[in-house]
């Protein structure tokens, strides 16, 4: 195994490394590689739009919610009036834009 030192690590930071070891009952080292370990696979992990249930560890989570999301569009959809003259976004990024 590797040995990795850390030079000038401010004193904070190694403080709320401690308070996370002392939480997950870890020692200090386990806490940086647990952390180390979570930083690497949340750089890896693609975005939802490109994720797959091979690489992405939330995917199963994220598909339980879908029905509940359709059905939370679907009321919208239902129940928000639909006579409503909205205002076209451009028009009011223009006025912002002459305001300033």
């Amino acid at each position: 195994m590797t040995t990795f030192t850390i030079n000038n690590l401010p004193d904070d930071l190694y403080a709320q490394i401690q308070q996370l070891a002392t939480q997950n009952n870890q020692s200090v080292i386990n806490q940086v590689i647990e952390l180390l370990k979570q930083a690497l696979q949340s750089y890896k992990t693609p975005e939802f739009k490109d994720s797959l249930p091979e690489t992405d560890v939330t995917w199963e989570a994220r598909c339980k919610i879908v029905p509940q999301l359709i059905a939370d569009i679907e009321y919208r959809r239902q129940t928000l009036p639909t006579d409503i003259a909205w205002l076209d976004s451009t028009a009011l990024i223009r006025a912002d834009r002459d305001s300033r």
